[in-house]
């Protein structure tokens, strides 16, 4: 048994038993994660649609799809603002901050569409990236947070959304 490599075998350990705080916790981020979830299945060819839109600036359709998906984002926004149940208090900050995150990209997001000209597109770009760049760090502080409280998810799991990983790398 000595020449057999170990760690070939992957097998999954039981989730450790959680104080009622963690407890907590771990069904909200399931809860925010399932709506986070929807989402992106709903939208899996964003980048397509916006790069589409960026490519052919003048075609009406385009600039329809990406207003929607800048509309997905503000709605997902306002959902995680209004009706993801109770928002534990030690993540309340983190959660209002991602959710209004997502409705700041949404809203940078529906101006590109809309924009005349090169200067006036370039300018609503450079919004909408500093949006995205706020949002990425409100994404990570609640993933972030959620792991200093030891709280962690199977890949069924809905908040598995807040679970970075090297896989593909």
């Amino acid at each position: 048994y000595d020449f057999i490599p170990s760690g070939l075998i992957s097998t999954t350990s039981p989730q450790p038993l959680l104080t009622d705080a963690q407890e907590t916790i771990y069904h909200y981020a399931n809860n925010v994660g399932s709506h986070i979830k929807l989402f992106e299945q709903q939208y899996q060819n964003a980048a397509i649609i916006l790069r589409d839109q960026a490519e052919d600036r003048s075609n009406p359709q385009k600039g329809a799809a990406v207003e929607s998906i800048a509309r997905a984002l503000e709605d997902l926004g306002q959902d995680l603002l209004n009706n993801t149940g109770e928002v534990p208090g030690s993540v309340a900050s983190a959660h209002a901050a991602l959710a209004k995150s997502y409705i700041e990209v949404g809203k940078n997001l529906a101006l590109i569409p809309k924009t005349q000209g090169d200067d006036d597109f370039l300018k609503a770009i450079e919004a909408y990236n500093a949006s995205a760049d706020t949002f990425v760090k409100n994404y990570i502080a609640l993933a972030t947070l959620l792991n200093a409280y030891g709280i962690t998810f199977s890949a069924s799991d809905a908040g598995s959304v807040f679970t970075f990983s090297s896989a593909g790398l």
